[in-house]
C-alpha cells in the first residue's frame, strides 16, 4: 500500500507531503521520510522589556516592560 502523508498542525517539514510505501514487518519506505518539527515563532526584541511566554505555534506573547516603561503604539500580546 502506498499513501501520502504531512505533518499535523502546529508542525512544519522539509515538504508538504511525502509518499510512503508499506514494504511490510510494519516498515514504510519512502524517497523521503517525513521530518516534522514544532513550528516556532522568533520571539521579538524589546530594549526596554521582555516577551514572555511560550514560543510554539498557538501559544501567547506577552510584553513585560522594564520598571517605568508602558507599551506605547503597539500590542502587548503576541498570538
Amino acid at each position: 500500500a502506498e499513501v501520502k502523508v504531512g505533518c499535523i498542525q502546529g508542525f512544519e517539514g522539509s515538504h508538504k507531503s511525502w509518499k510512503l510505501k508499506c514494504v511490510g514487518n510494519g516498515m514504510w519506505q519512502g524517497k523521503v521520510m517525513p521530518d516534522c518539527r514544532p513550528l516556532l515563532c522568533e520571539v521579538p526584541d524589546d530594549p526596554f522589556g521582555r516577551w514572555v511566554g511560550k514560543q510554539g505555534y498557538n501559544h501567547t506573547l506577552r510584553l513585560v516592560c522594564a520598571d517605568g516603561y508602558i507599551p506605547d503604539d503597539g500590542q502587548p500580546v503576541l498570538r
